[in-house]
C-alpha cells in the first residue's frame, strides 16, 4: 500500500467509520462503510491501467456480501487521463470515478456522487485535513449499536436513581448499584429462575450493570465491536447474535454460577467476539491475519482478567462466546451457500 493510500484510508477509518479489507492476495485493498438504506459504500484506489481489473475484483468481493453496494474508484493518472478519458467504459449503475493527476496533486474529473470523497482528497492534498475535523465528528456509531448502548445506559441511570431513592446515597450507588435493587429490576438469580419461573431474568439481566466502571467497559466493547458485526452479518443477524449470546450467557451463569446474582452485557459482547472470530478465521485470506490475531488476543486477555479478578462471571463469558461462535458459523455457512448458488 502506497503512502497516499495509507493516508487516505486512515482518514476514512479514523474520521468516517470505514473498515479496510484485502480483496486479493496482491496487496489490493478496499474501504467499506455501511450507509443507512444504501448498503455498502466502498472505495478503491487504482492506477489508470488497473481500473477494470480492480473494479471486477471489488465487484466480486462486494457481491459476496449479498447487500446493495456502490464502488468509488480513485484513479491515479500520470498522463492527463482526466481530460482524455472523461468516462469509463465500465457500465455499472453504482460505479463512480475520481481521476487524480498524481504529478500536480489535483482532481481532473469526478462523478457527482463521489463529491464527499473529493473534498477529503482536496483537504489531504492541501495538508490541512486533520485540523478541519472537530473531535466530536470522529465518533461514529451505527444506529443499531447506538440503540443497544442507549438502552443499557438508560437502564443503568434508572437503577442508580432507584438505589438512591432507597438508600439516599447517589455517588456510592453510581460506583456500585445496590444489589437488592438489581434483583428487583431483574438480575439473574438461579432460585428465582429455576424455582420461581422468572425466566424474564435471562434477558433483563443483560441490560443491568453493577456500577459505572462495569457499564463503561461493556459499552466501550460494544462500541468497538457492534458496527463491525453489523457490517459483516447484517443488522438482523447482528441483533440475533447479540440476544442469543446474552441469553445463553445467562443460562450458563444460572447453571454454573448459581450462588450469585448476575448482571451485565458482557455475555452478549463475548458472543460478538465469537462472531468476529469466525469471520476473521474464514476470511483471513481476504482481509489478512491481523484481524484474526487481534480477536484472539482480546479473548485471551479477557480470559486472563476474568481468572485474576474476583466477582467476574466467567461462566457467562464462556456461554456467550460459545453461543456467538456456534450461531455465526451457521450464518456464515448460510451466506456461503448463497454465494455458491
Amino acid at each position: 500500500m502506497s503512502l497516499f493510500q495509507k493516508d487516505f484510508f486512515n482518514i476514512l477509518i479514523k474520521n468516517y467509520g470505514f473498515y479496510i479489507y484485502e480483496i486479493e492476495k496482491e496487496n489490493k485493498w478496499i474501504a467499506i462503510k455501511t450507509v443507512e438504506n444504501r448498503g455498502l459504500y466502498s472505495v478503491i484506489i487504482s492506477k489508470e491501467d488497473e481500473e477494470e481489473e480492480n473494479f471486477r475484483e471489488a465487484k466480486e468481493f462486494l457481491e459476496s456480501k449479498g447487500v446493495p453496494y456502490s464502488i468509488h474508484n480513485v484513479i491515479l493518472s500520470t498522463n492527463n487521463l482526466g481530460s482524455k478519458k472523461e468516462n469509463s467504459i465500465i457500465t455499472h449503475d453504482n460505479y463512480y470515478r475520481i481521476v487524480i493527476d498524481v504529478k500536480t496533486k489535483s482532481i481532473n474529473s469526478y462523478s457527482f456522487n463521489s463529491e464527499p470523497l473529493v473534498q477529503i482528497l482536496v483537504s489531504l492534498f492541501n495538508g490541512g485535513y486533520e485540523n478541519k475535523v472537530p473531535w466530536y465528528r470522529k465518533i461514529k456509531i451505527g444506529k443499531t449499536t447506538a440503540i443497544l448502548m442507549a438502552i443499557n445506559i438508560l437502564v443503568f441511570i434508572g437503577s442508580v436513581l432507584v438505589s438512591t431513592f432507597f438508600t439516599g446515597r447517589f455517588f456510592s450507588n453510581l460506583l456500585e448499584v445496590n444489589p437488592r435493587v438489581l434483583y428487583i429490576l431483574g438480575a439473574k438469580d438461579t432460585v428465582s429462575i429455576l424455582y420461581g419461573g422468572e425466566y424474564y431474568r435471562l434477558i433483563t439481566s443483560m441490560f443491568l450493570h453493577g456500577g459505572l466502571l462495569h457499564l463503561a467497559f461493556n459499552m466501550y466493547a460494544l462500541y468497538a465491536l457492534g458496527d463491525t458485526i453489523e457490517m459483516i452479518y447484517g443488522r438482523v443477524k447482528y441483533i440475533i447474535i447479540y440476544f442469543f449470546s446474552g441469553i445463553m450467557a445467562s443460562i450458563f451463569s444460572t447453571i454454573f454460577a448459581s450462588r450469585y446474582i448476575g448482571v451485565g452485557a458482557s455475555g452478549a459482547i463475548f458472543g460478538l467476539l465469537g462472531a468476529a472470530l469466525v469471520y476473521a478465521f474464514y476470511e483471513k485470506h481476504r482481509i489478512g491475519k491481523h484481524f484474526f490475531t487481534n480477536i484472539i488476543v482480546v479473548i485471551l486477555t479477557n480470559a486472563f482478567i476474568g481468572l485474576s479478578i474476583p466477582n467476574i462471571d466467567n461462566s457467562a463469558h464462556l456461554g456467550g462466546l460459545i453461543s456467538g461462535l456456534a450461531l455465526s458459523l451457521v450464518f456464515y455457512n448460510m451466506n456461503l451457500k448463497k454465494r455458491i448458488k
